[in-house]
């Protein structure tokens, strides 16, 4: 009975840890919001080095833990933030960012 005991929580234990640290692949589609598919997108895990980029069409495929935080950046673009919370297909619609006339500053010599 008591051997019984230590195996069922070192069952329990294991399914833990195997569930906190489980790999998920995650897979999408980054576009504008016009629909244009968004080529060199960086699709990177929020605090890590860990990412990869869009291809041609737009799409990622990435390898995250369930409790990440996806960041999708791209230059004239406002950066996205998303919780994968077990998502395995994350689409994309990034808003393009505009500068007003006040930021640019023109130097002439």
């Amino acid at each position: 009975m008591r051997n019984l005991k230590r195996i069922m929580f070192m069952l329990v234990l294991v399914m833990t840890v195997f569930s906190v640290t489980a790999q998920v692949q995650v897979k999408g589609t980054v576009k504008s919001k016009t629909g244009e598919s968004l080529p060199g997108v960086n699709v990177t895990v929020k605090g890590t080095t860990t990412g990869t980029i869009t291809d041609s069409n737009g799409s990622y495929t990435l390898s995250v833990q369930n409790s990440d935080i996806l960041v999708f950046s791209y230059i004239g673009f406002h950066s996205q933030e998303v919780t994968v919370s077990g998502k395995t297909l994350i689409d994309i619609v990034l808003e393009e960012e505009s500068i007003g006339v006040e930021e640019v500053v023109v130097v002439g010599y």
